[in-house]
């Protein structure tokens, strides 16, 4: 878990350097469009090369016909209301000296331009025409290009209708006369508050198409996400962020609809203008409350509930005046909110300081998310209120933040599924041990009870018989523990001798116990050319029959290796399986479940790696202070299930400190301590950790006393084999 948490947080950086990259260079953009100004209401291009430099935004002075629309041969008649800078919204222009023009109203914008002359009549030419409020008509060469709808003198026969679009056009003389009507009776702005760019077709159409694969890819990205993170909350409804961030994915997907290139109206060109618009404002004032709801969600302790109070009331107060009132009142509003806004972003910085200052979890991610949000907010608003000439970048802050909480909220589950898991496995091993348990002392309680009726009765009939029935009791239990003591010795003359491992491996030690007196654990040592072979293998059941096991398994496994030459691990597992189960005769129809379960290293010292194969039975491993478990396979060897193993392969250097344990669970599950309970594999794995300075023999003599320390006057639970090894 620990490498899988170190290769996200590295995926984490990489994507945050690669977003702020993208972002730092998406910005940049805008100053590399060529940029020459109008004077007079002429702009001289007669000389530029579109191939090289690019498309031309026609900024600059303008000519401006205040209250007239004005075409064709009108401008012979009438001289203009003055030159004005576009862009720029009229209710800034001074006609009349110290009075501006009022927001509401109708008027002709002209711009002549003097194209290259090998245009004429020969090469196609486009114009895209940005975010204008709120309606208008385009006229090219005296030739009406767009589709004005209800465009009118007053505001009862005019409609608002916002339509971002390109347009194309042959020169037909060396002079382009290009005239807007536009007229506005719904927005706080009005005329050419952004710029209008001409270039070649192809440019144009370049340009609209990258804008459009963008905004849409964006959209698709939110979309999923949002679905992504609904999903997440259907199944884990404690996680309240999951659905607050969904809910901000699709409020951000349904803004990128409603601004810039303003794509609902191509995808639905008969809605209301009131619809639009007013969802443009909505995500904006539900959007900022939505946000402190998510942050708050995840950082309780550090982001205010008041300031989530305040704003959730705010964005309420404003939403409602969008949804009662009209386009041009309710626009108004609007600077009052950024302000707010701009409010928000004051105190994020704070919270955003305080997170990282007492190293809050994934803080340093969510402050990048934050920054760009912050960055690009500020762009936003100082963009719309026509104090710098960009574009709205909010999608583009709004996608690296969600980005960076995508990651944030998938690190949180995945770190909740993986404890999950652990509990679940320990959980499940605790359980069947404890049904083993209540098993076998059921079966002893009835077996004594059975006995103690037996002896009572024959107690009563004839104590003399007793008598001489305990005298053959223990003649029996005599010749008996004889037998297994001379067992013992056979097994003892079967398994390797220690003091011939501990040539091979001069830091060593192993603690082999038998519950009685034989075992069912064996280990196991063999070396075949560079390759040495470890194992330790525990049998079901102890004393004699877990003794006939690990007879039965040692010679299976010696002559796996020895006499059919397997030296992988996984193979000789796998062999190892088949061959118990012929041996014990199991099959789909056997009811036999007798096996083993096994840890199995195969060490290259020249190539500086051990190979691992385990059947339930984990390795443990200690690689320069730090302790790693590879966890064995979920099969047992033997049963009728017909088992495959995996492998894994650890590689260690001249210069790790690296050191590896196998063990049986007869030491983890060993009954003691004042409460009388298990010791368990996780603080066994604890003990392992503590002592790994030490060397492998003062780690065996620590291991030996703590288990007697901890026994105390309980018996051995079970056979117990521990091995461990420095290399």
């Amino acid at each position: 878990m620990k490498f899988k948490n170190c290769v996200l947080n590295k995926y984490c950086k990489r994507c945050q350097f690669l977003w702020l990259l993208f972002l730092t260079i998406h910005s940049f953009t805008f100053a590399q469009r060529q940029s020459i100004e109008a004077k007079n209401g002429i702009l001289d291009l007669s000389k530029y090369n579109f191939e090289e430099k690019g498309t031309v935004v026609l900024k600059g002075e303008w000519e401006f016909y205040w209250q007239k629309y004005l075409r064709g041969i009108d401008f012979t008649l009438q001289t203009p209301s003055g030159l004005v800078n576009v862009p720029d919204s009229w209710n800034n222009y001074e006609i009349e000296q110290g009075k501006k023009l009022q927001t509401q109203g109708y008027a002709t914008y002209r711009l002549r331009i003097k194209v290259p002359s090998q245009y004429k009549q020969n090469e196609l030419l486009g114009i895209k025409v940005g975010f204008i409020a709120t309606n208008y008509a385009l006229y090219v060469q005296n030739k009406l290009l767009n589709r004005a709808r209800d465009l009118g003198k007053d505001a009862s026969n005019t409609k608002g209708y916002y339509n971002p679009d390109v347009y194309y056009f042959v020169p037909q003389r060396d002079t382009v006369e290009i005239v807007m009507h536009i007229a506005n009776f719904a927005d706080r702005l009005s005329g050419l508050t952004q710029t209008l760019t001409l270039g070649k077709a192809e440019q144009i159409r370049k340009d609209y198409e990258s804008s459009l694969m963008i905004d849409f890819f964006l959209l698709g990205i939110l979309v999923i996400m949002g679905c992504y993170h609904v999903s997440l909350y259907i199944f884990r409804q404690k996680v309240k962020a999951t659905i607050w961030f969904a809910l901000y994915c699709f409020l951000i997907a349904i803004r990128i609809l409603v601004t810039d290139n303003y794509y609902l109206t191509d995808l639905f060109p008969d809605i209301h203008f009131e619809v639009g618009n007013k969802l443009s404002y909505l995500t904006f004032y539900l959007g900022v409350p939505l946000l402190a709801v998510f942050v708050h969600s995840l950082y309780k302790e550090d982001f205010s509930t008041y300031v989530v109070k305040f704003y959730l009331l705010l964005g309420s107060i404003f939403s409602l005046v969008v949804l009662f009132t009209d386009g041009f009142f309710y626009s108004t509003w609007l600077v009052y909110f950024q302000l707010a806004a701009l409010l928000i972003i004051v105190y994020s910085i704070y919270f955003v300081v305080r997170i990282l200052v007492k190293n809050r979890e994934n803080s340093k991610t969510f402050a990048l998310g934050l920054f760009t949000i912050f960055c690009t907010a500020t762009n936003d608003i100082l963009f719309s209120n026509l104090i710098i000439n960009t574009a709205n970048l909010m999608p583009w802050g709004l996608f690296v933040f969600i980005f960076s909480q995508t990651l944030i909220l998938s690190k949180r589950f995945s770190n909740a599924f993986n404890r999950v898991e652990e509990l679940s496995e320990q959980l499940q091993k605790a359980n069947a041990a404890l049904e083993t348990k209540v098993e076998a002392r059921t079966q002893q309680l009835k077996e004594a009870n059975e006995e103690l009726a037996q002896n009572f009765e024959e107690l009563k009939a004839n104590l003399e018989l007793i008598n001489q029935q305990n005298k053959e009791i223990k003649a029996q239990h005599f010749s008996i523990t004889s037998s297994i003591n001379y067992a013992k010795t056979i097994q003892q003359s079967v398994l390797p001798n220690f003091d011939n491992i501990q040539t091979h491996f001069s830091d060593s030690f192993l603690i082999f116990k038998p519950k009685d007196i034989v075992s069912g654990d064996f280990y196991y040592f063999n070396q075949k050319g560079n390759k040495i072979f470890l194992a330790a293998a525990d049998c079901t059941g102890h004393g004699v029959p877990g003794a006939f096991m690990s007879l039965i398994g040692y010679k299976t496994l010696n002559a796996i290796i020895e006499v059919h030459q397997i030296t992988e691990p996984a193979h000789i597992l796998k062999s190892l399986d088949i061959g118990i189960r012929q041996v014990l005769r199991q099959g789909e129809d056997s009811k036999s479940r007798d096996g083993m379960d096994i840890a199995l290293v195969v060490i290259e010292k020249e190539q500086k790696q051990i190979k691992f194969a385990g059947a339930k039975n984990p390795l443990v491993y200690m690689l320069n202070g730090q302790m790693e478990v590879v966890s064995g396979d979920k099969y047992s060897i033997g049963g009728s299930e017909n088992s495959s193993f995996n492998q894994t392969t650890v590689h260690f250097s001249e210069k790790d400190n690296f050191s590896f344990y196998l063990f049986s669970d007869g030491y983890q599950d060993q009954f003691g301590g004042e409460a009388n309970k298990k010791l368990m594999k996780r603080h066994f794995r604890e003990l392992l950790f503590q002592i790994k300075g030490l060397s492998m023999q003062e780690q065996g003599n620590l291991l030996q006393e703590w288990h007697e320390a901890w026994k105390g006057n309980l018996a051995q639970t079970d056979d117990i084999l521990v091995m461990g090894f420095r290399l």
